[in-house]
């Protein structure tokens, strides 16, 4: 008996010891010095570092209490903690006739007055008073392997919402909207439970009311809205091919059978674009294709910069063009190469050593986006920084579920190379006083001016 039991506390006293090891690890890599981060990014990277104190016990830290907020970082906008709404913290821009004056002064926009919520309602056409929202059924096909990623579950739901007016010559612009809706079988399918504990636990707030807001101002402006869903939830095929992740392991991940992978474009997302832009061309005439801008908020940020890198080469199922991306919006993330590290999406593991860019990084417990990078069509070729569309980075200071500075490397990265290269291209970053992991309230006007302006 008391042999048993020294074995037991044996085995014990070593799980304790590798877990000990592993902590003082995951400390030392997100301990590192600023120095080694580019230049522009360090001088705001200090003001975004998070006390760990208030990290959670098996998940993201909690947000730090607002005066702590506003002592560190010597805000001087209110933050009203009841109605979870902010002022505009702060607005750069470069490299354009954009000015943050014009964002900044911004009336607050007029939004449509119906019963009805852009995205939502599925699946009957909706007479919404000032516009119409049509919902149709697009079958992006099997993608490699056909076992994950088969074609009966690649039959998704889209939304387009069309002003109740006459079109303007050449048709209505139109804002493609990377919702996070998700049906299977024509059935809307709720939120994972595990994503609500999670949520609940890491007491993070990702209410996103102001994008609701946002694209139903934009209609009222005069524009068209299309709204995809998802393959599954909270997933886009966006994560590039780096030496340091293994993108053809087809491991599940979370439990969803999606890797996240690009795959050079053999991906469930490309399938259903494919069919989607030719379903706009077809079915929507009174769309003008390639006045046309991308909006996606945490996931659906970085699949705008994979749009961006890689829409301009690809095709429809009938052979055409995808439509030409003149302005662009992230929201709550950054480049296509945000996270893309094993364990990166969930912070379950800092970066690897041989992840270059990534450190040092706010939080290692939220992950980590990637320093000095955009998009490798630009930085490396063939595209030309001239071609690049317009770009708004939207942030909450103190995202509560992405990198704080995600939004922060990308404007400079792109501040920086369109300079470089006399590229006259508008690029602009705004940020909320706020926790929140989506659009703030006080971002509405600012990205509806933006869109109106590039668009």
């Amino acid at each position: 008996l008391g042999l048993k039991l020294a074995k037991k506390m044996l085995s014990v006293a070593s799980y304790l010891a590798i877990f000990w090891v592993l902590a003082l690890r995951t400390v030392e890599s997100s301990a590192v010095d600023n120095a080694s981060c580019v230049d522009s990014d360090c001088e705001n990277l200090d003001l975004l570092q998070l006390d760990k104190d208030h990290r959670p016990k098996g998940g993201r830290r909690r947000p730090i209490p607002i005066v702590t907020y506003l002592d560190v970082f010597n805000a001087t906008a209110a933050y009203n903690v009841e109605s979870q709404k902010t002022d505009l913290l702060s607005c750069n821009c470069a490299n354009g006739a954009m000015l943050c004056d014009r964002l900044e002064a911004a009336e607050a926009p007029r939004a449509a007055a119906s019963g009805c919520q852009i995205g939502k309602g599925c699946c009957e056409d909706q007479d919404c008073g000032t516009y119409e929202q049509h919902w149709i059924t697009t079958e992006g096909g099997a993608n490699t392997p056909w076992w994950v990623y088969p074609a009966k579950k690649n039959v998704r739901k889209t939304s387009i919402a069309i002003p109740k007016v006459a079109p303007p010559p050449g048709g209505f612009p139109w804002l493609l909207y990377f919702g996070f809706k998700v049906y299977h079988n024509g059935q809307e399918a709720r939120k994972p439970e595990r994503r609500k504990r999670a949520e609940a636990k890491d007491q993070c707030d990702t209410d996103d009311v102001g994008t609701p807001k946002f694209l139903d101002s934009l209609v009222y402006a005069g524009y068209a809205v299309v709204v995809t869903s998802q393959w599954e939830w909270d997933t886009q095929f966006y994560v590039p091919r780096p030496e340091w992740y293994n993108c053809n392991s087809w491991q599940y991940s979370r439990g969803q059978g999606a890797n996240g992978c690009w795959n050079d474009g053999k991906n469930p997302d490309v399938g259903y674009f494919k069919v989607l832009f030719d379903q706009i061309q077809d079915q929507f005439p009174q769309l003008n294709y390639n006045r046309f801008g991308i909006y996606g908020v945490s996931v659906g940020s970085q699949m705008v910069s994979r749009s961006i890198n890689n829409f301009w080469k690809l095709k429809t199922k009938k052979k055409r063009t995808f439509p030409t991306i003149k302005s662009a919006i992230m929201n709550a993330g950054g480049s296509y190469r945000c996270y893309a590290y094993k364990g990166g999406a969930y912070g379950s593991q800092p970066p690897p050593a041989n992840a270059t860019g990534y450190l040092p990084c706010v939080d290692t417990s939220i992950g980590c986006c990637q320093h000095g990078f955009t998009e490798e069509a630009y930085q490396d070729g063939p595209r030309e920084w001239k071609d690049h569309p317009a770009v708004l980075m939207a942030q909450s200071q103190f995202d509560c579920y992405a990198d704080p500075g995600a939004s922060l490397y990308y404007y400079n990265s792109m501040a920086q190379l369109t300079s470089a290269a006399n590229a006259v291209v508008p690029v602009c970053r705004i940020a909320a006083d706020s926790v929140l992991h989506g659009l703030s309230m006080s971002l509405v006007s600012p990205a509806v001016a933006f869109v109106k302006h590039t668009l």
